[in-house]
C-alpha cells in the first residue's frame, strides 16, 4: 500500500506550457502566479474551434522514492471533441516516453467539482529529482501548445491520496481505493502509474455492450495507520469515464450508457457499460473522485485497454 505524501508548500501548479518555438528557457512563465499566463484562459472559451492545451500539474513523490508526473489537458471548447492522432500534432519528448498520451480530448467538464479542465490523464514514472524535461506537444491550426514536466523542483511537488485533516473546508479526505471486478484486476489507490490501476487488453466487439464494474471503498484506518483519514459523515464517489485513446474520428466514438454518476456511500459498486462502433484498440480512463476533491487530489485514475473486433 502506497504511503500518502503532502505537498510541503501546498502550490497549485498549473498552466506551465510553452507555444510555437518558443525554447523551454524562454517559457511564459510568472512563479507568483502559476497558470495566470500565455495566450490562453477561461475568456477564450468557445463552442469549438479552440486548441487542447496540455497542462503540467505536477509530481507525486511514490512510497518506493520514484516520482510520478502528472500531465492534463484544458480543451478550451465547450462542445467539441478533438480527435488528436499521435504524429506532428500529438508527440512527446524525448522520443523514447511517446506513444502513452491521450488521442482524445473531451471538452470543458460540465460537472462543478471537475472544474474547467482535465487533471492528470498522462502519467509518467521516473526517478524523483531528476531534471530531465518530458515535453509533451499539442498542436492545431500550425501552432503548437506544449507542457515540460519534471520533478526536480520540490514546490512542484503536490498532494496524491490525502487531505489532511486540519483543512476545516474540506473536514479531511482521502482517494477511493477502487478495484477492477469486470474486467478483474487489483486494487488500487492514486492518480500515478504505481497507484491506478491498468488492466487489459481485453475483447469486445463491434455493437456489442461491454460491462464495466468497479469496486469502490473509502479508505480505513486499518488501510493507512499512520494517518487520520476522514471521519465524518460518508460522502459519496463520483465516477467519469471517458474514451482516452483509439481509432479516430465520428467511427471511434465510444458511448457509454452513463459516463458520470455517483456511488453513494455503502453502494460499493459502480456499473457502466461502453459501446463502439469501430475495431481497433482503445484504452477506457475512468476517474472516481472522493469527497474533499480538487485538482491535486483526491481522486484515483484507472485504464482499461480494449481489442474490439466485428
Amino acid at each position: 500500500m502506497r504511503s500518502p505524501q503532502l505537498s510541503p508548500t501546498g502550490v497549485l501548479l498549473a498552466g506551465m506550457f510553452v507555444l510555437g518555438s518558443t525554447s523551454l528557457e524562454a517559457q511564459q512563465w510568472d512563479e507568483k502566479i502559476p497558470g495566470n499566463v500565455g495566450e490562453w484562459n477561461v475568456r477564450m472559451l468557445r463552442p469549438a474551434g479552440q486548441p487542447v492545451i496540455p497542462i503540467f500539474d505536477g509530481w507525486v513523490l511514490e512510497e518506493d522514492g520514484t516520482a510520478t508526473l502528472c500531465l492534463g489537458y484544458f480543451n478550451l471548447n465547450f462542445d467539441e471533441a478533438l480527435e488528436i492522432p499521435l504524429g506532428p500534432n500529438n508527440y512527446i519528448e524525448p522520443a523514447r516516453f511517446d506513444g502513452i498520451q491521450p488521442t482524445y480530448f473531451n471538452p470543458v467538464p460540465m460537472r462543478a467539482r471537475n472544474k474547467q479542465r482535465h487533471y492528470c490523464v498522462l502519467t509518467f514514472n521516473v526517478l524523483q529529482g531528476d531534471t530531465e524535461r518530458i515535453v509533451w506537444h499539442l498542436g492545431r491550426d500550425y501552432k503548437d501548445y506544449s507542457a515540460p514536466a519534471h520533478s526536480g523542483a520540490e514546490h512542484f511537488r503536490v498532494n496524491d491520496i490525502f487531505f489532511p485533516t486540519d483543512r476545516a473546508d474540506r473536514g479531511g479526505s482521502m482517494a477511493p481505493l477502487v478495484r477492477f471486478v469486470e474486467p478483474a484486476g487489483p486494487e488500487g489507490i492514486g492518480k500515478g502509474i504505481l497507484g491506478g490501476k491498468r488492466v487489459g487488453p481485453i475483447m469486445a466487439k463491434v455493437g456489442e455492450p461491454l460491462t464495466l464494474t468497479l469496486a469502490v471503498r473509502q479508505p480505513s484506518p486499518e488501510d493507512y495507520p499512520e494517518v487520520a483519514p476522514y471521519t465524518g459523515e460518508p460522502k459519496s464517489f463520483e465516477v467519469t469515464w471517458q474514451k482516452y485513446s483509439g481509432p479516430p474520428d465520428i467511427l471511434g466514438i465510444v458511448t457509454f450508457s452513463e459516463n458520470e454518476f455517483d456511488v453513494e456511500p455503502g453502494e460499493g459498486l459502480a456499473e457502466t457499460t461502453a459501446m463502439f462502433r469501430e475495431p481497433g484498440e482503445y484504452v477506457l480512463l475512468v476517474q472516481v473522485l472522493g469527497g474533499g476533491y480538487d485538482n491535486q487530489c483526491c481522486w484515483t485514475n484507472g485504464y482499461v485497454e480494449v481489442t474490439v473486433t466485428r
